[in-house]
């Protein structure tokens, strides 16, 4: 029961904090193009290239870590899902 909640923690704590600082990043890029602040701290799209990547990095961050959690617990079946997802995210990212 242990090792499942530690693998249940380690997802949310992935998933919400790779979606607060991509909310985060993206909203800070919005409000800078907005109010015409772009280019005078940082540009707005420079924050919202980079909040679009941490938004689209967050579900295959935390395939990953599923998929060490499951080598590291033995548990062959869930592996190999996780790394044919894995798989399938790369084909996507590659060839779309």
């Amino acid at each position: 029961m242990g090792k499942t909640r530690s693998i249940n923690f380690a997802v949310s704590r992935i998933m919400s904090i790779g979606l607060y600082t991509a909310l985060a990043l993206l909203a800070s890029g919005m409000i800078l193009k907005r109010f015409g602040l772009s280019g005078t701290i940082i540009r707005s799209e420079a924050l919202l290239d980079v909040g679009l990547t941490a938004l689209l990095l967050t579900p295959i961050a935390t395939v990953a870590i599923c998929l060490l959690f499951f080598i590291r617990l033995g548990e062959k079946i869930n592996a190999v899902f996780a790394a044919i997802v894995l798989a399938v995210i790369a084909i996507g990212v590659l060839f779309f």
